[in-house]
């Protein structure tokens, strides 16, 4: 069977598959569920008339599986290259949402989304229409452009100045000129956010490859601030960020519900630009070493190097799904553990309780010195 099945695999080819196309013989194996092949008003389904192309050039019968190569949507790259529509097979209900980029290069934007829940971001364009409500996704520009977290409107469109939470507009985190006192910001509760590949952020890449993405505003005129993601786009959007990254519930039962609220808790905790943050602080006044604040584990005393070191959890003292209003997390707002005492701290939705437990069991606070005695091995568990 040839290395690459879709090589050479043009209009022509796709097109006479087409005309060859029947329904009964040729639906045997599964196809997208999502998506269909439009040809002169006609729906076909895509994955299917890619096999019969590469079935007509090679003379080898495929499945689907035979076509994947280790990349999404091959076929709807073939497709799109060779000029033909994909669109939904169902229409989509969802009113729009909006997209919000930002230059990575002008303001800080992976520290303004680790410390903040609520964020303002610029707004000079479709003012009128962005409400109350609507949802949004936020993108970050450059060279790792890509959607980095989810929200909400919160605050319609106003001056800086009418800004409802100003210690939130992150005035600090400026690379170049900050924005002038009269310009227009809208409000953003965040929901989730997922800064790099290891907490599953959306990449570009991921767009430009998406049958109903590819033809989105950040797609095709990238340039600006402000952009609307369609009913299909945002429904799209939403499948393959429910999809991409599923944190595992380690913390809590298998209930659905709960393992749903600790998730977002969870990512929230493991942003990398802060826990990188909050782990440096910690060891710049413990020799170097990291241990649980609780109990004094030591992931690196008990297991080899090149497990052990530099490794621990960071739980968040003051969750931010359960905040009231907008505030900033500081590197005071996280605490060093380890898995078995942040397992315990979340052991019942009595979080700062179990924490007081655990303090006072362990005989809080934990000192370096405590933790490894001068010539003394710590205590193992």
């Amino acid at each position: 069977m040839p290395e690459d099945p879709l090589r050479g695999i043009d209009r022509s080819v796709l097109l006479q598959a087409i005309e060859q196309f029947d329904p009964e013989l040729d639906n045997t194996e599964p196809d997208s569920t999502r998506y269909a092949l439009v040809f002169n008003g006609k729906r076909y389904p895509p994955q299917t008339i890619v096999r019969k192309a590469a079935h007509s050039l090679s003379g080898e019968l495929y499945r689907p599986e035979h076509l994947d190569t280790g990349q999404a949507f091959q076929w709807f790259r073939v497709l799109r290259d060779a000029g033909f529509e994909i669109a939904l097979k169902t229409g989509s209900h969802a009113p729009p949402a909006w997209l919000f980029q930002g230059n990575p290069e002008r303001f800080d934007i992976d520290d303004y989304l680790a410390r903040y829940s609520y964020v303002y971001w610029s707004a000079p364009r479709q003012q009128k229409e962005i409400q109350l409500g609507d949802r949004c996704v936020l993108w970050r520009a450059g060279d790792k452009a890509g959607a980095i977290a989810i929200g909400r409107v919160a605050e319609v469109p106003l001056p800086i100045s009418e800004a409802k939470f100003p210690e939130c507009l992150g005035a600090d985190l400026w690379r170049l000129t900050p924005d002038p006192a009269h310009a227009i910001k809208v409000g953003i509760e965040v929901d989730e956010c997922r800064l790099d590949e290891e907490s599953g952020f959306i990449p570009r890449s991921l767009f430009v490859n998406n049958p109903i993405l590819s033809t989105a505003s950040i797609i095709r005129g990238p340039q600006g601030t402000v952009f609307r993601l369609q009913g299909d786009e945002f429904e799209e959007f939403l499948s393959i960020w429910n999809f991409e990254v599923d944190y595992p519930a380690v913390t809590l039962s298998s209930a659905l519900e709960g393992a749903q609220v600790l998730r977002w808790h969870l990512e929230r905790e493991r942003n990398p630009l802060l826990v990188k943050k909050k782990k440096d602080q910690f060891a710049a006044v413990h020799n170097g070493r990291l241990f649980c604040e609780i109990c004094g584990f030591d992931f690196s005393r008990q297991y080899p190097a090149i497990l052990g070191d530099g490794f621990i959890e960071v739980h968040h003292l003051a969750p931010l799904s359960q905040a009231k209003q907008a505030r900033r997390t500081t590197l005071e707002d996280l605490l060093l553990v380890c898995s078995n005492c942040h397992r315990m701290v979340h052991r019942s939705t009595d979080v700062d309780g179990n924490l007081q437990l655990l303090r006072e069991h362990y005989g809080q606070p934990k000192t370096f010195a405590q933790v490894h005695p001068a010539g003394a091995p710590p205590k193992t568990r």
